[in-house]
């Protein structure tokens, strides 16, 4: 039966013992959403809640998700919330919120889950000690043509496990006593929140449990988009900066993975600066500075600039500096013969980016 409930509070700390929630935030997708919901159907484990979080759509979405719903069995259960527009981390804190099993999976409008994915995933957590486990995704075009996979081992990415985003949203099993303890989604960004939610989750749940078989489907399609690719620029530092706090609090185990991602944040920073004063940004070419300063970034130089700038505004001295900066640099490669480096783009290959 299709329900509809107020917001509750954070996480339940106890959930149904063999209960899986399948968390699903959705956009303006009644016709992706459906194939989601069928995979969900097809699977061979029970017992199962369906929890559909629509995002504000201003479609039929609850009508299909309604329609839909007469399919369920005894042992499936589906529930719909409709809220305002908020996001994508916003859909899935409240499914948390209102989710009862002692097991989460996330899955997004435009996936779809694999015969037995479910199953399996349940019988690695039920006989081992691990926190989650996940499995790799097919992904394929609108018209099902191939794209390749994405999800490999704790193993094939060295010391930069916590950076990287090395599986999708739908391929982790999560007990729910993690999900409680790691926290929400960050409501604050408007992309790249899975990476900085499942840094938290990395960190706190240890390496997972790697499943090496295809359980789930993510289609790449030009349908609504709970998070659009603007977000996604927006929120690439700010939420590597987050992932940085979370590293560092966790302690000296991880201080090599804090220096990699400070020194990522640093070069980033500066290099932004300097395409912010080629965009004619003065002021946002300062404070991308600054922040590369606060990561590090401490050339003599950078003081007296930011201290005149106070003085002066950005407007004046960002011209000088940043135009004097940029004549010396390619004077300086030039007299010494070498090919211009891109630190930034040569980090971003080890992180997969």
């Amino acid at each position: 039966m299709l329900s509809d409930a107020n917001n509750g509070t954070w996480i339940r700390p106890n959930g149904v013992s063999g209960l899986i929630s399948i968390i699903i935030p959705t956009y303006n997708r009644p016709s992706l959403i459906a194939l989601s919901l069928d995979s969900v159907l097809e699977q061979t484990y029970r017992p199962i809640e369906i929890i559909v979080v629509d995002d504000g759509s201003a479609d039929n979405t609850r009508e299909v998700v309604s329609q839909w719903a007469l399919k369920a069995d005894a042992r499936l259960a589906v529930r719909y919330f409709h809220q305002a527009n908020q996001g994508g981390c916003a859909a899935r804190n409240r499914g948390l919120r209102e989710s009862r099993g002692e097991f989460i999976n996330f899955l997004d409008s435009d996936d779809r889950l694999l015969g037995g994915a479910l199953q399996r995933k349940v019988d690695c957590l039920c006989s081992s000690s691990a926190l989650y486990c996940y499995d790799r995704g097919e992904r394929v075009d609108g018209e099902g043509g191939p794209l390749g996979q994405h999800g490999r081992p704790w193993s094939a990415y060295g010391g930069q496990f916590f950076l990287v985003y090395h599986f999708d949203t739908t391929g982790p099993l999560i007990r729910r006593g993690l999900c409680q303890k790691i926290g929400p989604w960050d409501e604050s960004l408007r992309g790249c929140q899975e990476e900085e939610y499942f840094a938290r989750l990395k960190l706190h749940g240890g390496r997972g449990t790697f499943l090496d078989e295809v359980g789930h489907v993510v289609v790449e399609h030009v349908e609504n988009r709970v998070v659009g690719s603007e977000g996604h620029r927006e929120s690439f530092l700010p939420a590597r900066e987050k992932m940085l706090r979370s590293i560092q609090l966790a302690g000296p185990a991880y201080a090599s993975e804090a220096e990699f991602l400070t020194t990522f944040l640093r070069l980033n920073f500066a290099r932004n600066a300097i395409e912010a004063w080629r965009k004619g940004d003065h002021s946002l070419a300062v404070a991308n500075l600054q922040k590369a300063r606060g990561y590090g970034y401490r050339p003599w130089h950078v003081g007296w600039f930011l201290m005149a700038t106070r003085i002066l505004g950005a407007r004046f001295c960002a011209p000088l500096y940043f135009g004097l900066r940029d004549w010396l640099h390619v004077a300086r490669r030039r007299l010494a013969n070498k090919p211009d480096r891109d630190p930034v783009r040569e980090m971003y290959a080890i992180i997969g980016k």
